[in-house]
């Protein structure tokens, strides 16, 4: 049980610490006209980095980003299809075609937010 807590009073402190430096980061991206975007892509297999990803995306929102969650890009490919290479979690062409087709619908989906001028 302490374990637990400890660890969880742990990671509690990385998180605030990254909002903090990410709220500072889009403050100043926002003080300088622009709009601070946060997008999330993950491996193409899955693993570890799922746990993380809600804590991770919540932090940048927390932070004052535009999030673009891209967590399930790949979902419904065959993992062999859409990988480099047998020993390498990156996106092949394929991988990056899929990649590229989402973030242009969910840049034109966050349209009027992403390319407004921040106040």
């Amino acid at each position: 049980m302490l374990y637990t807590w400890r660890a969880t009073c742990e990671y509690s402190a990385w998180a605030r610490s990254r909002q903090t430096q990410g709220g500072i980061l889009a403050s100043q991206a926002r003080a300088q006209g622009m709009v601070p975007v946060w997008i999330f892509l993950p491996q193409v297999r899955q693993g570890t980095w799922q746990d993380a990803t809600a804590g991770a995306v919540q932090i940048a929102r927390e932070a004052g980003f535009v999030v673009i969650n891209m967590e399930d890009v790949y979902d419904g490919q065959d993992i062999e299809e859409i990988r480099l290479a047998e020993w390498d979690e990156h996106p092949n062409s394929l991988g990056h075609r899929l990649v590229a087709e989402r973030l242009y619908t969910e840049l034109d989906a966050q349209r009027s937010v992403v390319f407004s001028r921040p106040n």
